[in-house]
C-alpha cells in the first residue's frame, strides 16, 4: 500500500511517533521495539519528507540524539523496564532493541550503556 495523501501521512507518523515515543502503556513494548513498525516508520518520514521537498518545506534528516527530548527517553525507559526478560537477554539484543527502540535518533554510548544495563 502506498500513501500520497500528504495529511493521511502526517496523520501516520503523528500515530506512530505517539506509540512509539510517547506512550507509556505496558502492551506499547511489543509496537515500540517491533523493527517492523520502526521500518514502516522511517518509510513514512521518507515520503512525507519527500512531499514537503515539492512544497518547499524542509523535514530534517538528522533528529539528533535521544538524550534531548527526555520525555521521549523517559518513554523508552519505561518500555525495556516492562519487558520482564530484560535482564536475561544477551547485549547484543538488548543493543539491537534499544536501536529499533530509539530510531531515527541517535543514542550516545554512556546512555546506551544505561539501558543496555537497566535492571
Amino acid at each position: 500500500m502506498e500513501i500520497k495523501n500528504m495529511y493521511e501521512l502526517i496523520a501516520l507518523n503523528k500515530a506512530l511517533t505517539f506509540l512509539r515515543f510517547e506512550c507509556r502503556e505496558y502492551e506499547v513494548q511489543y509496537i515500540a521495539g517491533s523493527p517492523l513498525i520502526k521500518d514502516i516508520h522511517l518509510g513514512v518520514m521518507d515520503n512525507l519528507r519527500e512531499l514537503y521537498k515539492k512544497d518547499n518545506i524542509i523535514m530534517p534528516n538528522d533528529f539528533g540524539f535521544i538524550e534531548d527530548n527526555d520525555a521521549y527517553l523517559q518513554t523508552i525507559i519505561t518500555t525495556i523496564k516492562n519487558i520482564a526478560s530484560w535482564t536475561a537477554l544477551s547485549e547484543h539484543l538488548k543493543k539491537d532493541h534499544v536501536n529499533n527502540l530509539i530510531s531515527p535518533y541517535k543514542i550516545k554510548d554512556d546512555t546506551l550503556k544505561y539501558l543496555i544495563n537497566y535492571t
